[in-house]
Formats: C-alpha cells, sequence, structure tokens
C-alpha cells in the first residue's frame, strides 16, 4: 500500500500462457482452501461472502515480461515482483521454470502471498504462502485436523461449487447445447440424454484426477466430441481438467514396455558407432527424460510418440534387432574378472563391461583409476544369484520410539568404511530381489534401475501378471526401522497405486503394498533422511 498515490500504468506484459494456465488450475484446487483460512473466525455471513467474491474477482497472471511507467519513467518488474491493474495481478516469473518448480521458490510464495493479504487487506499471510508449496492432500489433513471436519465443505458452498457431480455435467450440457435443469439428473437419464456409451458409472467426481476416471473422461470427450480447453472454459465447470499426470503414466508405461528392446538397439547402436562407453550414459537419458505432450489433448497414439522420441532424442529407430544379446550377463561375467571396485564410480567404464570385446580395455585402463580404500572381504560382495522365497505379510501398528533427548543431540560422524558397508548390504538386498522377481515374472519384465543411477527414488521396477508395471523399493528388514531418503518418500507418495515395498532378511523376501508413509499407524518418520520405524506382521 505504499504506491497509493503514485500513478503507475502497465506498459506492456507477456503472459506465459502454459504457466498461467498451470497456474489458473491449481489456483482453482486451493480456492476453497484460501477460504477456509480468510473465514476462519468470521462470524459475520456478509463478511464470508465478501471474502468470496474479493477472491472470484481477482486473477493472476505469470508474465516473461512486465514493463510499466510511474511519471512516465520506464521500468521494468524483477522476478517475482507484481503489478495490479482492476484487479489483475501481473507476476514476473522465470518463464524457463515449470509451475512446479516456482511453487517451491520462497520468493514466489511470498509474492502469492503477499497478494492474497492485498486482496482481503490482512497481514498475516503465512499461511497463504504455504499453500502454494504444500501438498494438497496434506492441506486437505490440516484443515480437518486444525479446524474441522466440515470446514472445506462450507467453503466449497460459499464458492457455489460444493456438488462436483451438477458442475460436471452441467458444463457438458451446455457444451452440447442442452438444458440440464436445475436438478441432479441420474446417470441413467444422463446417459439417454447425451445417447452415451462410455462407462460413465466409473467416474469419481470427487478425484477428476484419478487414472481410472481420466480413461473414462478421455473416453466420453471423444465420443461426444468435446476438447479439454473447451470444457475448462465453460461457465459452469468449476474444477478443470487436465491431462498432465495421466498422460505422464501413460508415457511412462510405454516407455517401460519399449525399455527391453530400446536396449536391444541401443547396444547394437552404440557397438556400430563406437560409443560403447556412453551405452549407461544414453540408458539414462532414456529413462530421465520424456518427450513433452499436450495436458489438454486426447486419443494420443503413445507409441508412436516413444518412437519418434527414440528416434529424434537418439539418432535410430526401433526397428526389429536380428538378434537378441544378453549384454547383462556379459556385464555380470566381466564384472567378476577385474577389480570392480576402481570403477565403480565411472559410467565410461562399467559401460563398455557390457561389451565383449571391451573387456581388455578397461583392464588396461582400470590401474590408472586411484582408489584408496581396501577392497572389502568376498563375504560381503553381491554374488548371490539364488532367488529367495517371497512371504506374504502385512504391516501392523508400530509402537512409537522415543529418541531420548541426548542422542538426538549427539553429532553425526561420517564414516566411508561403515558407509561401503551398508552400501554392499543394500546392493545384496536388491541383487536378490531382482534375481527372485526375474524368476518369477521374466528377465524381460524386471528392471534393475538403481544398479548404475540411483537418483530415480526406487531400485526395481518389474510387471506383474496383470500386466501392470510396480515400483519396488527395496530395504534390509532389521530391527523395524530403515532409512528413506526425501527423493524415495516424494516417489512413493506420488506413485502410490503402484508402489512396493520389499523388506529382505537372509532367508525370506517381505513384499508390502498399498504404501502410504504418511499413515501415523503404521509408520512413524523421523526426519533426517528419513528414519521409519514400523512393525512387519508375518
Amino acid at each position: 500500500h505504499d504506491l497509493e498515490g503514485i500513478n503507475i500504468t502497465i506498459d506492456k506484459f507477456t503472459s506465459s500462457d502454459n504457466l498461467s494456465q498451470d497456474f489458473q488450475d491449481f489456483f482453482i484446487k486451493i480456492k476453497p482452501y484460501i477460504i477456509v483460512y480468510r473465514c476462519e473466525g468470521l462470524n459475520n455471513e456478509s463478511q464470508k461472502k465478501k471474502s468470496v467474491n474479493d477472491i472470484n474477482s481477482m486473477s493472476i497472471e505469470l508474465c516473461g515480461k512486465v514493463s510499466y511507467q510511474i511519471d512516465n519513467e520506464n521500468h521494468k518488474l524483477e522476478n517475482n515482483d507484481y503489478l495490479e491493474n482492476k484487479k489483475i495481478y501481473y507476476i514476473k516469473v522465470d518463464t524457463r521454470k515449470t509451475f512446479e518448480q516456482l511453487r517451491k521458490e520462497l520468493d514466489f510464495r511470498e509474492t502469492f502471498a503477499d497478494i492474497i493479504g492485498f486482496v482481503f487487506d490482512i497481514t498475516d499471510t503465512d499461511k497463504y504462502s504455504r499453500l502454494i508449496s504444500d501438498d494438497i492432500q496434506e492441506t486437505k489433513e490440516l484443515i480437518k485436523r486444525n479446524i474441522g471436519p466440515d470446514a472445506i465443505d462450507n467453503a466449497r458452498e460459499l464458492l457455489g461449487i460444493s456438488d462436483k457431480y451438477y458442475s460436471f455435467w452441467k458444463a457438458i450440457y451446455d457444451l452440447k447445447d442442452k438444458n440440464y435443469g436445475s436438478e441432479k439428473k441420474s446417470q441413467k437419464d444422463i446417459k439417454k440424454d447425451l445417447s452415451i456409451k462410455t462407462n460413465i458409472e466409473s467416474i469419481n467426481y470427487e478425484d477428476l484426477q484419478n487414472i481410472t476416471t481420466l480413461e473414462n473422461i478421455e473416453k466420453l470427450f471423444i465420443e461426444l466430441d468435446i476438447k479439454v480447453e473447451n470444457f475448462n472454459s465453460n461457465d459452469n465447470s468449476f474444477y478443470p481438467i487436465n491431462f498432465k499426470d495421466y498422460h505422464h503414466k501413460k508415457i511412462t508405461s510405454f516407455l517401460n514396455e519399449n525399455l527391453s528392446h530400446f536396449k536391444q538397439c541401443l547396444h547394437n547402436y552404440c557397438k556400430t558407432k563406437s560409443k560403447e562407453e556412453e551405452f549407461i550414459d544414453l540408458i539414462g537419458i532414456y529413462e530421465h527424460q520424456q518427450p513433452s505432450l499436450d495436458k489438454y489433448k486426447i486419443n494420443i497414439n503413445y507409441q508412436n510418440i516413444v518412437e519418434k522420441f527414440v528416434q529424434e532424442k537418439f539418432d535410430f529407430c526401433l526397428n526389429n534387432t536380428n538378434t537378441t544379446i544378453d549384454f547383462e550377463k556379459i556385464y555380470d561375467h566381466n564384472k567378476l574378472q577385474i577389480d570392480f571396485e576402481k570403477i565403480e564410480h565411472s559410467n565410461k567404464y562399467k559401460s563398455l563391461l557390457y561389451f565383449e570385446n571391451k573387456l581388455e580395455e578397461v583392464k588396461k585402463n582400470i590401474e590408472k583409476i586411484t582408489n584408496k580404500n581396501s577392497i572389502e572381504s568376498d563375504n560381503n560382495k553381491v554374488t548371490s544369484q539364488t532367488p529367495k522365497d517371497i512371504v506374504s505379510a502385512t504391516l501392523a501398528p508400530h509402537a512409537n520410539p522415543t529418541p531420548s533427548t541426548k542422542a538426538s543431540k549427539k553429532p553425526y560422524k561420517y564414516s566411508q568404511k561403515e558407509n561401503k558397508k551398508k552400501k554392499l548390504i543394500g546392493d545384496k538386498a536388491e541383487q536378490e530381489v531382482f534375481n527372485t522377481l526375474v524368476n518369477d515374472f521374466g528377465k524381460e519384465n524386471v528392471e534393475w534401475v538403481s544398479k548404475n543411477d540411483d537418483t530415480h527414488g526406487y531400485d526395481i521396477r518389474y510387471k506383474n501378471k496383470d500386466g501392470q508395471w510396480k515400483y519396488v523399493e527395496v530395504k534390509t528388514y532389521s530391527n523395524g526401522m530403515f532409512y528413506l531418503t526425501k527423493n524415495e518418500k516424494e516417489f512413493a507418495q506420488e506413485h502410490k497405486e503402484s508402489y512396493e515395498l520389499f523388506l529382505a532378511d537372509k532367508k525370506e523376501i517381505y513384499p508390502i503394498k498399498d504404501i502410504d508413509f504418511s499413515d501415523t499407524n503404521l509408520f512413524n518418520l523421523i526426519v533426517n533422511e528419513y528414519k521409519v520405524y514400523y512393525e512387519l506382521q508375518k
């Protein structure tokens, strides 16, 4: 409010359509929670309605450039600064970043919170800043626990968006130039009115981003010839739809399906082009990068997208190879012929081990690589090739450990020897789980992704008998506790429906499904990496 009385005129602005749309989609999702926090403690209904009108009448544009004039002098906004004109707030952002990256930036969050404070004419805005960065599900739980179980529903009623079913079909009818009416229609009547064959009974209106729901919405929109953009821009559609996560999961599945064939083609390509030392890095590019897909486009041929992605990114085709080479067997054989510890951090030399004719080259160069640490005894080496028994087990409610204050203040001392020992134990557990899954599902359906790249957030991926890809985190079963990194926790939360935890002990493996690390009844996470306490029930 310090600028009141100064004549500021916005000269030019360049809106980033993709970022602004991502923001608008997210803003609509969190709008009820903004109203919850704003109305907390307000007893006057007119004040609550005014707050709703205030938030509904404003909008935010994310811009790559914003230039303005103060008393005829030209100026430009810096990143995360903003100006307001006719209740539109223009924020200058770094357009090289995604909205997900912007959400994590403190300056951007504080800018958003400041705008909300300006709209509501309040100064306490910390909770609005957290709304941008926090997981929506966590926000819901926090509100239910601290404010009340009905607070979110009350906010939705104030916003006039309490009935998602009604909102969804009202927009559909409007787009098809039909009158929905003021009463909620049954699914039977809707199918009759619109001559629908799609299975709309499986649509979850409380979670329109659910994968099964989006599959049916895609079929529905194709059948009715409705574009996602038109649905989202309709006045009756309070809950926008986008296929960003849907496309991500679909293309990931197709990339997984093609990975084994890709590796065969890549192996032949590297051999032909003398690029053997790039083998691991090129696989990493395939697994970490994805073709970009329009989040509003539907009816996509994902296989064609993958083939085009490989052609453009790697300059070869996913053609039919005449022979299948067991390069993993070549790698394991070559690995035993050398002092592997000296090259375990070199993708170049590890890549060469996948090729029969490159072993001598590795041997000649291995002495140039220095390593001051002695090799662990053969007993600790990962050599187990025998599949273990998979034993069904579930998790029982754990007993909450109470770390002593004295222990928690003890400084952490890094031990290279101890760290290496833990890594060997972990590698051995992963090897055993990998062998067991290969034995059960076939080598072509199992990928040990952390073998050469531990940045994925999980260790092993396999395709089960239902054709579904599952992501496995392997931990050694010991004393009801294991360590979990932030990356591993985030991946687990993001892929709950396809994530599994395998606990490996000396004789058996215990697969645990339906993992939710936020379930405090089954897990106790102590923030450090995370130290996770649990109770196994065999």
